[in-house]
């Protein structure tokens, strides 16, 4: 249904990443889907197919050498398995973060948490041929019109 809305959206859709973004999300909040779409994210955020803890449950023989390596240095077979699956699992997400995502051209932006509204409200202001659509700036209701 999440597919299905995003191919059928018509208008500007802006996506914030704030945290993790993996999987079926990751695939779906996507411009093949919708040209329109336009992906920023945090600093600091994970951005890719795959979580790396993902990662280390589906690369069992990288998990499998580095816990017989461990195991040689005197680790337990258990404690060995438990290192092997967390290191892996924190080299893959040392890689495929946001920066990454960004280069490959999955996420449009990475911006600061503080920038975060202003850019949204950028974003939303463009119109969808990327002209800037200037308008006077008006206060939200309830609010004193101060900037954020």
């Amino acid at each position: 249904e999440i597919a299905r809305a995003v191919v059928n959206f018509r208008g500007r859709l802006v996506v914030v990443v704030t945290g993790r973004f993996h999987g079926g999300a990751y695939v779906v909040f996507n411009r093949r889907l919708n040209p329109n779409l336009v992906m920023l994210a945090l600093e600091r955020t994970k951005v890719s197919v795959i979580g790396g803890s993902a990662a280390a449950e589906v690369l069992r023989s990288d998990v499998r050498r580095l816990s017989e390596e461990l195991e040689g240095l005197g680790n337990s077979e258990q404690d060995a398995q438990a290192m092997a699956r967390r290191a892996l699992a924190a080299s893959f997400d040392d890689i495929h973060d946001v920066g990454r995502a960004h280069r490959t051209g999955s996420v449009d932006e990475i911006i600061a948490a503080d920038r975060m509204r202003p850019a949204v409200i950028e974003q939303l202001g463009r119109r969808l041929g990327g002209d800037f659509v200037r308008s006077p700036a008006r206060p939200l209701a309830g609010t004193t019109g101060a900037p954020a």
